[in-house]
């Protein structure tokens, strides 16, 4: 499978998915806890997304509360006739179903931190030597491993390929640990899907696991021994929620240590709207980074416009996240020497431009600088599906 440079409207409200070969580079890197600074003001921000809208259409929100969820708040939603669609152990966040200016009336509580929309995801799209698989597996001290072993990382995408054999371990048994599906897509059968229909999970499974086994090692991943989870948060046409990924990263803060998930590897975004201070993506990505976890997030794939001109501030979410590894795609030009490697047309640029509203209407932009790290992620190849 080959990544396509494809140009898409940076004001679509879904998720973008894209490629790249670091993403399990950092597999031995310790997290990093980020303090959650927020910008100091004497006036009251605008506690709701600009895209909810201030109508009587039942849209579905994400409302985010002060503290823990009140029987207060609770009543308020029910009495304005909203249903509950999305709970999570781990963060006091729940996704709702209301009115659109019911959620902005909800907005003004004291006890509501953040309402926003729940928004649509979907897919963006000599490989050892250019990836750094080679080099990380000459690094490791005498008596030691940097292939992954005894670590999980979690694929948050489209599913992946449970018979591949790139991810078999030496006896030929997968090493997908945890099959998880979050999109609600079911089979013939009514079972839960879990499997690669869309192609792109299993590709990017393979460019961070891929064991080698395929062409004489040409294909092999960072990690080749790294235990996988694999969280289906993308259907079968690439789509997914932001509802959807919530849910796969409440798993994760649950179920992180039971299966040592040190990293987790977003391909996809979605468009940066709200500030990391209120998206509730960002702070759930946060408090996984805040507990030991690597976090790697596509910077997306709007560098360049419809007429092919340069464009700057369209980092996706969760990339815009000061504490997640957001990174772009660089071309290598074919060649294994990166002294003519250079950033791809289509990769997103900095800075990130999502933003909060203060209550004279004034907005205040994040403008942090993203990417982190470009790594190869244009025309990468990685295991084809077996025939």
């Amino acid at each position: 499978m080959t990544d396509k440079n494809k140009s898409k409207n940076a004001n679509r409200k879904c998720v973008r998915l894209w490629i790249t070969g670091l993403a399990a580079s950092i597999l031995l890197v310790a997290g990093t806890v980020v303090p959650d600074k927020t910008h100091a003001t004497s006036r009251t921000p605008q506690k709701y997304s600009k895209d909810v809208p201030n109508n009587t259409n039942f849209v579905d929100v994400v409302i985010q509360p002060a503290g823990p969820w009140t029987s207060s708040l609770d009543t308020d939603v029910k009495n304005k006739g909203g249903k509950y669609k999305q709970t999570f152990k781990n963060f006091p966040a729940r996704v709702v179903t209301m009115r659109g200016n019911d959620a902005i009336n909800e907005s003004t509580r004291t006890d509501v931190r953040y309402v926003s929309m729940v928004r649509k995801t979907w897919p963006m799209g000599h490989v050892s030597l250019t990836s750094g698989a080679d080099q990380a597996s000459v690094m490791a001290p005498a008596g030691s491993t940097f292939d992954g072993t005894g670590i999980g990382i979690a694929v948050l995408d489209s599913g992946i390929d449970p018979n591949h054999v790139a991810l078999s371990d030496a006896q030929s048994s997968s090493r997908m640990v945890v099959n998880q599906d979050f999109t609600g897509e079911l089979d013939a059968n009514g079972f839960p899907i879990t499997s690669d229909l869309y192609g792109h999970g299993t590709h990017v499974a393979n460019i961070a696991a891929g064991n080698g086994k395929v062409a004489q090692g040409s294909y092999v991943g960072i990690a080749p021994n790294a235990s996988i989870i694999n969280l289906r948060v993308l259907n079968s046409q690439g789509v997914g929620t932001e509802a959807a990924l919530l849910n796969a990263l409440d798993w994760l803060a649950t179920n992180r240590s039971t299966y040592n998930i040190r990293v987790i590897n977003m391909s996809l975004g979605m468009p940066a709207i709200d500030s990391y201070q209120f998206d509730p993506v960002c702070q759930a990505v946060r408090s996984l980074v805040n507990s030991g976890v690597v976090a790697v997030a596509a910077s997306g794939n709007n560098g360049k416009d419809s007429s092919g001109n340069k464009v700057y501030g369209l980092i996706d979410c969760p990339g815009n996240e000061p504490s997640a590894i957001t990174v772009g795609a660089a071309n290598t030009f074919g060649t294994d020497a990166r002294n003519d490697d250079g950033v791809t047309t289509y990769s997103s640029r900095g800075p990130t431009r999502s933003y909060w509203t203060d209550a004279y209407g004034v907005k205040h932009y994040d403008n942090l600088v993203k990417p982190d790290v470009v790594a190869p992620g244009n025309k990468i190849s990685s295991p084809p599906r077996p025939i």
